[in-house]
């Protein structure tokens, strides 16, 4: 069943909604993974997520799955919420927004203020080793709260980057932005996320310990509100004893 927030004047403790919540969802479980493709750079220019929807291309070489993608990303005012979309079949210069894969929204309350690295976990198998693969993030905010994609000031044919400000019809070539894509297959590494259909948990590590869990499960009705909390780990004479949440 699919796990949801409950939401004022909408949710009913009916017996469906009660077995979602006291059930065991379809877990995922993200690892930092090893890269596969990715566009780096020296991340001197940003790009708004105020005015435009950005795409770009990446070709997934020798694995089938995608664990996460980190972004360098910044935000502004109160932020914004980020979604990202996994794509098949673009093709921006004509138009063409191809077929949706997946879907993830990550809360503006957990994007970084000022321009740092940020995974957004994917989870996404089934795919095609070798083939391309497009990541789309939605346009989202205004000219005060709103977060930034950083890049660079000239663009790279290797991995194409657009823009788009209305809902449907042809991208604009743009400068390239940062990305990397990691895999899902035999990730290795430290657990990074937890995804339980469209709920995430992003852990945060210090030395390697777990320090910060980010914790978001949209309602029924949305992406907007939910439950959006940041879970601190206390730790005493070196063994993890408490989580303390505060809802953002």
């Amino acid at each position: 069943m699919t796990l949801y927030a409950a939401k004022s004047g909408v949710s009913l403790i009916d017996v469906t909604t009660y077995n979602s919540l006291i059930s065991l969802n379809s877990i995922k479980h993200i690892y930092t993974g090893h890269s596969v493709s990715g566009k780096t750079g020296a991340g001197v220019a940003e790009f708004d997520s105020a005015s435009y929807d950005h795409c770009g291309s990446f070709v997934l070489t020798g694995v089938t799955s995608i664990g996460r993608i980190e972004f360098n990303t910044a935000s502004d005012g109160v932020g914004a919420d980020l979604t990202l979309e996994i794509r098949s079949g673009m093709d921006p210069a004509s138009g063409v927004d191809g077929t949706l894969l997946k879907r993830i929204v990550i809360p503006g309350e957990f994007i970084p203020a000022t321009a740092a690295v940020f995974s957004v976990p994917v989870g996404l198998s089934g795919l095609t080793a070798g083939n391309t693969y497009w990541w789309r993030i939605l346009k989202a905010g205004d000219a005060t709260n709103h977060f930034h994609l950083v890049g660079e000031t000239s663009q790279d044919g290797s991995y194409p980057a657009y823009y788009r400000a209305a809902a449907s019809g042809n991208w604009t070539l743009e400068n390239s932005i940062q990305f990397t894509v990691y895999s899902g297959v035999a990730p290795g590494g430290t657990l990074s996320a937890v995804m339980a259909d469209q709920a995430i948990l992003l852990i945060e590590r210090t030395a390697g310990y777990p320090t910060t869990l980010w914790q978001y499960i949209p309602d029924i009705e949305g992406t907007s509100g939910g439950i959006r909390q940041q879970i601190t780990a206390i730790y005493e004479d070196g063994y993890l004893v408490d989580w303390e949440a505060v809802d953002l």
